[in-house]
């Protein structure tokens, strides 16, 4: 099972969203995710990636996997296992991150959202998730 992260770059209550992530990711995992994406931009993808690493100890099966808006970001090896380019060489690059998003929410069997406005690419993605299924 494919777990992606998405959310804004910003996460206010810190705390609290690590304690929701470690339960979430613990959760998927019993329930069979063995794949974590992440686009590895801000905070709640940085958090979701450092909740799957504190578990690969236990679980080695874990794969954690940047999914890249552009071609030449690195992923750094003691988070993440592989790199996947999805097919973004036509996007300007300054829409590349909104359409990396779309493509890890399109693709996933889960996706783990923080998304606290009303407004932007996070609640764009979160919609079309739900509408998704």
């Amino acid at each position: 099972m494919i777990v992606a992260f998405c959310g804004h770059r910003n996460v206010h209550d810190t705390v609290a969203v690590h304690q929701w992530l470690d339960q979430v990711v613990k959760m998927l995992v019993k329930e069979g995710a063995d794949e974590f994406w992440s686009g590895d931009k801000g905070d709640f993808s940085h958090f979701g990636i450092g909740a799957v690493t504190s578990l690969k100890w236990r679980y080695t099966h874990l794969r954690t996997v940047l999914v890249q808006a552009y071609i030449d970001q690195e992923a750094d090896p003691l988070f993440f296992d592989e790199k996947l380019y999805p097919p973004l060489e036509d996007v300007p690059r300054r829409f590349a991150m909104q359409q990396r998003d779309r493509y890890m929410a399109l693709n996933a069997d889960v996706l783990v959202m923080y998304a606290v406005h009303n407004f932007g690419n996070s609640m764009a993605i979160k919609e079309l998730a739900e509408r998704k299924g």
